[in-house]
């Protein structure tokens, strides 16, 4: 049997899955968080993350401080707010370079990636004393690609249009 035959079959019996259904198995989607005005949920759980990195920044060591920072950087609710205050975080209060790279390049790596976060780390790129540890950002950077913009942000007022 060939790879392609194996796929195939693989497909079918996917496919077959999905259709009759297996008990009480849930298909998950997964996609962007909602994005909404503040004051709706999106903002109100970047607030509490901005509180959580604050707690983390008073941490004693800097090993601490990277390891909650990665935990955050991971998360796939992450709003832009929150990026952007990792962002700083990162780049203002870990002591080694290393440990800002592991920040960043995880950040960079989530899904839900945002614009105001990419300029935020643009802008701090030069904090980095190494030329190797800027190419590796941005180096992530461009595998990451094209980023999310907060177009609730960028939509013109209706009142504003002629």
């Amino acid at each position: 049997m060939t790879n392609r035959s194996i796929y195939r079959a693989l497909g079918i019996v996917t496919l077959a899955l999905m259709l009759i259904g297996c008990g009480h198995t849930k298909i998950v989607v997964v996609g962007y968080p909602p994005r909404g005005p503040v004051g709706s949920e999106a903002y109100i759980e970047d607030e509490a993350t901005i509180a959580e990195i604050d707690a983390v920044r008073s941490l004693d060591f800097s090993s601490a401080r990277t390891k909650h920072l990665y935990q955050i950087a991971q998360r796939l609710n992450l709003g832009p707010d929150a990026q952007v205050y990792l962002v700083d975080t990162a780049f203002g209060e870990l002591d080694f370079e290393k440990e800002t790279i592991k920040v960043i390049e995880t950040l960079v790596e989530n899904p839900i990636f945002s614009g105001d976060a990419k300029s935020r780390v643009l802008a701090h790129l030069s904090r980095l004393d190494f030329d190797s540890s800027k190419s590796r950002v941005l180096d992530a950077l461009d595998r990451r690609g094209p980023v999310w913009v907060n177009t609730a942000q960028t939509q013109p007022d209706e009142e504003a249009a002629p």
